[in-house]
Parts: C-alpha cells; sequence; structure tokens
C-alpha cells in the first residue's frame, strides 16, 4: 500500500460497514495511540499502553501532552493530509513532543495551553 493511501479493509459476514464518523473515531482512537508508541520508534499498541500508564506519573505533562496529539489529527484532517499517515501516528508523534517539552520547560498557564 502507498503512503497516505486509503486503507483497504475487508468486510466480516455479519458486520456493518462504517460509517463517517465511525472512521474518523478510529482514525483518532489509532493516531492517539501511535503517537505514543513513535517515542520509542515502534508501532506497538502494547508499548503506548505501557507509555501512556507512565505519563500518569506526571499529569501536567501528561495531560498537556495528550491535548497536543489530540488536536495533531484534527488539523491534520482538516488540511486533508493523507488519512494513512494520520492514523501512522506520525503528525501526532511531533505534536507530543512538543506538549511534553513545553509541560516541562514552562509553567503551565491559559495562554500556553492556547499556544500548544
Amino acid at each position: 500500500m502507498a503512503v497516505g493511501q486509503p486503507e483497504q479493509r475487508e468486510e466480516l459476514p455479519g458486520r456493518q460497514p462504517e460509517g463517517p464518523a465511525q472512521d474518523l473515531f478510529r482514525t483518532f482512537r489509532e493516531s492517539f495511540a501511535r503517537s505514543y508508541s513513535q517515542i520509542l520508534l515502534s508501532r506497538s499498541l502494547a508499548v503506548a499502553v505501557v507509555l501512556v500508564t507512565a505519563a500518569f506519573v506526571a499529569p501536567v505533562s501528561m495531560a498537556m501532552g495528550a491535548g497536543s496529539v489530540l488536536l495533531a489529527p484534527l488539523i491534520a484532517s482538516l488540511l486533508q493530509l493523507g488519512r494513512g499517515l494520520v492514523r501512522s501516528g506520525l503528525y501526532g508523534y511531533n505534536a507530543l513532543l512538543v506538549g511534553l517539552g513545553a509541560a516541562m520547560v514552562f509553567e503551565p498557564t491559559p495562554a500556553l495551553m492556547a499556544l500548544l
């Protein structure tokens, strides 16, 4: 499959095809998880679960990182960038690093939240 091409999924018998809202939710869910796993150059969802769980140690960093990761695929979708790249977590990975770094360097304020 070429980069940026939509994935072709085989439909299971008795399963309803996904609607646009369900597909968008799945894209955001995969993007969120894979953004975390990309930090360790992995695509594993298990790695993502471990990293998200570890992020709860620093709640402010976790919140700012997660907020950045949730915003990245939204902006990428609005710019009509490749959905495959969004799902892979490549856009969210960079946003996660910016959110985590900003939380560690700067005092969390409403202005900082708006900037991210």
